[in-house]
């Protein structure tokens, strides 16, 4: 099977970025960079080294180097880039002008990501709204909803700034679900000093001074705790779930059993699902989920174009084989995949009752995936806002570490067709109820995301009972 035209059409517009987005700043070469050790700087050969490399595995890997157009454009920047650097590079202000060349594909899982090392804070409680940074929660004395000015002798908006610049755009509310994430390298490349403070200011004008955290200060979340089952006082029963990750399908599969066992003794008069901030992973754990909430037959894709390459076969024969059509494909040709829609199995029952999902921009990948399969098969209710990624996108990511400058590099290597099988679809997956948080509801503790879907469930069942008294009625006057 040919790659159809629509899906070429697709990966085209995908790369709209690298053909229309400006290329990056090739101004002054500023020496930006935290503390003075060696490690910092590298020379100008070796900076080329890893980006000469990286631009092979591109064009080796990445579905949208099948365009010719595209090709051109991204060798033009990578020459571009090696022609911009000094003698001596230092390493932060490298990786922003590396990164805005990956972000030009318009791919969040092709991108060029920072050491761990190159940080000196960690992540924030935030949450950007609009062009702002802005508390998630509080934060020192700083209360929820209060917004950053400063940090140290940096703006907030130049922090925004760098987040937007290294931010794939798959769409404009791209750059809010990766500021969490990407604060903490922005002001290490910003210079931002590990014993700065934070200015912010809230609603009513109170301004407050806060000490940034320091590395290592903040709690680290435990994939294994992103699943969780509570029952409301209507009887509705929510889960949470924050992450998908692959590695650890085991743990969900027996967290799902372990739920949906409890739930089976006492049935809840709704569940509702949520996937906000979910970042993703594996489709399966949306499988292993899904297959307790319906029987009806789905797909999460329906096609996948897979470029065969001799790095992917390597990698995959190094972690134990399977895929043995790719592996059987000859290197340079992209491999089609049609994917039947299956009804879900392993799961002992399926819940009967409404079913609803709560989605926010954060919501990606794998979580992305199976919320389109959800609106495309009527298997629940969606309700929020629109996942900044849409389901015509790449994935199967090639990653790797640069070998001067350690930057962590992920590159896409497959072409995903949405559910509906409609390859020319740009758009996301539309919630069937938009319904969205703002920073007020935030700083007074409100969930209307939450709250409407209580309504919703509250509303089917006085849907049923309206049926039920009608037929009896009904059958009453026979």
């Amino acid at each position: 099977m040919n790659t159809p035209t629509a899906l070429l059409v697709g990966i085209s517009l995908a790369t709209v970025g690298l053909l229309t987005r400006g290329a990056p700043d090739e101004g002054p070469y500023e020496a930006v960079v935290v503390g003075d050790d060696a490690h910092n700087w590298l020379s100008r050969a070796e900076a080329a080294a890893d980006l000469r490399a990286w631009q092979s595995a591109v064009l080796e890997l990445h579905p949208a180097m099948q365009d010719p157009r595209a090709r051109a454009v991204f060798a033009q920047r990578v020459d571009a880039l090696i022609a911009s650097l000094p003698e001596v590079v230092a390493r932060a202000r490298l990786h922003k002008k590396w990164a805005a060349v990956a972000a030009a594909f318009g791919d969040s899982h092709t991108a060029v990501l920072p050491t761990v090392d190159m940080a000196v804070h960690d992540p924030l409680p935030i949450v950007a709204d609009g062009r702002r940074l802005c508390l998630a929660k509080p934060y020192r004395s700083a209360p929820t909803g209060a917004c950053f000015t400063r940090f140290g002798t940096r703006t907030a908006a130049s922090a925004i700034e760098w987040i937007d610049t290294v931010t794939p755009h798959e769409s404009e509310d791209s750059w809010r679900v990766m500021a969490p994430s990407l604060l903490p390298f922005a002001l290490a490349e910003l210079g931002v000093p590990a014993d700065a403070t934070a200015v912010l200011e809230d609603a009513d004008g109170a301004w407050f001074e806060v000490a940034l955290p320091a590395m290592g200060t903040m709690p680290k979340p435990n994939p294994l705790d992103a699943l969780n089952l509570r029952i409301d006082a209507h009887g509705i029963a929510h889960i949470t779930l924050r992450t998908m990750v692959g590695s650890h399908q085991a743990h969900f599969q027996k967290a799902f059993e372990r739920m949906f066992a409890t739930l089976a003794q006492n049935p809840p008069r709704g569940i509702v699902v949520d996937v906000r901030g979910n970042d993703g992973g594996s489709t399966t754990v949306g499988d292993q989920l899904l297959a307790y909430l319906t029987k009806t037959p789905y797909r999460m894709m329906a096609q996948k174009h897979w470029r065969v390459s001799a790095a992917m076969q390597a990698r995959i024969r190094q972690h134990g084989g399977g895929f043995e059509n790719y592996l059987a494909a000859s290197v340079g040709s992209t491999l089609p995949m049609e994917v039947s829609e299956l009804p879900p199995s392993g799961a002992p029952f399926a819940y009967t009752g409404p079913v609803v999902f709560l989605a926010d921009h954060r919501t990606r990948s794998a979580a992305m995936m199976m919320l389109d399969a959800v609106k495309t098969y009527r298997l629940g209710l969606i309700i929020g806002e629109a996942p900044a990624s849409p389901p015509n996108y790449f994935g199967e990511v090639y990653s790797y570490t640069a070998s001067h400058t350690g930057f962590r590099v992920s590159i896409s290597t497959a072409a995903f067709v949405r559910a509906n099988g409609n390859a020319s679809d740009g758009s996301g997956v539309a919630p069937d109820l938009p319904v969205a948080t703002t920073l007020e509801d935030r700083v007074a503790g409100r969930d209307p995301v939450r709250a409407r879907a209580i309504a919703a469930v509250e509303y089917w069942h006085e849907v049923r009972r309206e049926a039920a008294t009608s037929k009896a009625v009904d059958e009453a006057v026979e």
